[in-house]
């Protein structure tokens, strides 16, 4: 389940006319042209997944540090309350069958280095171009260069949460979540706090009622 967030209806516009993969099963409107987007499928396992849709975030403009699969999906019928008027979640269905991998025809790599390759990036050099890179491709950026120069990786969590409190559901996951994945591309291991994180299966049980206001 691939977010497009930035001039999303020019990106789902794309992807429903692209050959690379088949008609996503349901459209989520989440908010003003942003989109979450579902492919029911079978013989697809996690990693695969998380690699598939790393994929269609990099060929569709998405975002592509929100690739993960835990991730929790808007409520259609309720309303999104982060922005100054509400906005009413809708579903629209666009298709009925079940995919495999083979109908799913992008380029793939690991999705440790495509965040490599995304750290490289020139483009995250020009933030005169902001219609080229996502607010969540430049926290990456941002992450990766505070580590790399010995930040506190706590600190960080607690300084991208508080960041992005007004445009993400759930900041703590969202920031612990990025600098994880920044540790481990950095071979940095086992610096984030055990005791304040939670896997990614507990997110459900750690926010109960997440569904019901994010």
């Amino acid at each position: 389940m691939p977010y497009v967030d930035h001039d999303g209806s020019a990106s789902l516009a794309a992807i429903e006319k692209s050959t690379l993969v088949p008609p996503p099963n349901y459209v989520l409107s989440t908010s003003p042209d942003k989109y979450q987007l579902i492919w029911k499928v079978e013989g697809i396992d996690l990693t695969q997944a998380e690699t598939l849709l790393h994929a269609i975030a990099r060929e569709f403009n998405g975002d592509r540090a929100a690739t993960d699969v835990a991730r929790v999906l808007r409520v259609p019928g309720f309303m999104n309350k982060k922005y100054d008027q509400d906005f009413l979640v809708s579903a629209q269905r666009r298709s009925d069958r079940v995919y495999h991998a083979r109908e799913f025809k992008l380029h793939t790599e690991p999705v440790d280095a495509g965040y490599r390759q995304l750290r490289r990036s020139p483009l995250l050099l020009n933030r005169s171009e902001p219609r080229s890179i996502s607010q969540s491709e430049r926290d990456w950026a941002h992450v990766q260069r505070a580590l790399a120069g010995g930040a506190d990786p706590e600190e960080l969590i607690a300084q991208l949460a508080d960041s992005r409190a007004n445009d993400k559901s759930d900041p703590e996951y969202y920031a612990r979540l990025t600098v994880t994945k920044a540790l481990a591309d950095l071979g940095m291991h086992n610096q984030v706090s055990e005791s304040s994180s939670a896997p990614p299966g507990e997110e459900g049980r750690r926010y109960p009622d997440r569904a019901r206001h994010s």
